[in-house]
């Protein structure tokens, strides 16, 4: 086994370490929620997560979600953080707004596989500072999902390369997945999370 093999095998290891035991051991997704309302005959889908990533803050902000070329405002992408490293995050969306958008493959910022989505045809949105939202809609699956550049990842991302760690978990009945990308490429690492609609 190579040094390079070696070294990047210690520091996946150590990544999922600081996923989970960094918050003395609770699991990273505390509470979800995702409720859906009619609002002028247009279904509005809001998903909501209390995260905890160790002791890693995430940046208070508000991000408007804006319709590719008619740049109409059709939801937010919020995160709000307070001590103790406790975050929230929440997507509100008008699905039936872009639902009619092109599907086409797509990965995570760093070229990695989508969490739940997989290899699904996604609707990508940019949505800004280089935060991208996903949506799938077909064959009966249906999933959405953000990822989130985070620039203190980006030494962790130098020494580990491109990896994804995104532990799955199950709360009352909602299935998702959160966790980290890392690239050496700065800009491409960050925080996602991915949750299964199909229930919804």
């Amino acid at each position: 086994m190579t040094n390079s093999i070696l070294i990047r095998l210690v520091s996946v290891f150590s990544l999922s370490l600081f996923l989970v035991s960094c918050g003395g051991q609770k699991p990273m997704v505390k509470d979800v929620r995702v409720s859906t309302e009619y609002v002028d005959n247009d279904v509005h889908l809001s998903v909501g997560a209390n995260l905890s990533i160790g002791n890693v803050m995430l940046p208070s902000t508000s991000l408007p979600i804006y319709m590719p070329k008619t740049w109409e405002e059709i939801g937010n992408i919020s995160m709000t953080s307070a001590i103790g490293g406790q975050n929230y995050l929440k997507i509100d969306v008008n699905v039936s707004a872009i639902a009619h958008l092109q599907a086409s493959q797509a990965s995570l910022p760093n070229g990695a596989v989508l969490p739940l989505i997989a290899n699904n045809k996604v609707i990508t949105i940019p949505v800004g500072k280089g935060v991208e939202l996903y949506l799938t809609i077909a064959d009966g699956v249906a999933a959405i999902g953000a990822a989130i550049p985070f620039k203190t990842f980006d030494a962790m991302g130098a020494k580990v390369g491109t990896s994804s760690l995104f532990p799955v978990f199950n709360i009352e009945n909602v299935l998702g997945a959160a966790g980290i990308y890392t690239s050496k490429q700065a800009g491409k690492n960050g925080f996602g999370l991915f949750v299964d609609l199909s229930s919804v």
